[in-house]
């Protein structure tokens, strides 16, 4: 976590503020660069549905959906050697 933050940080998209007296504690801040670079995030997320997943119908879309998240449910879980 502390790398992404640390680039995020490096790319002028957040900013820490340290609060007095909470010593390393700091609150995160987006700044306008990085709420434009969320902003394009969206654009390019849309634009990969749009291209991906324009074609097939709302419905089968929601199917395929369904089928990715309990696949990748599955996975984290085996992954997880707490979920058992």
């Amino acid at each position: 976590m502390q790398a992404t933050i640390r680039q995020l940080e490096d790319h002028g998209a957040v900013e820490r503020r340290t609060l007095p007296g909470r010593g390393r504690t700091a609150r995160l801040h987006v700044t306008s660069t990085g709420a434009d670079l969320f902003q394009r995030g969206q654009e390019v997320i849309r634009d990969a549905d749009q291209r991906l997943l324009g074609d097939i119908p709302v419905d089968q879309q929601e199917i395929l959906t369904a089928v990715l998240l309990h696949a990748f449910t599955a996975a984290v879980r085996r992954k997880d050697p707490r979920s058992g």
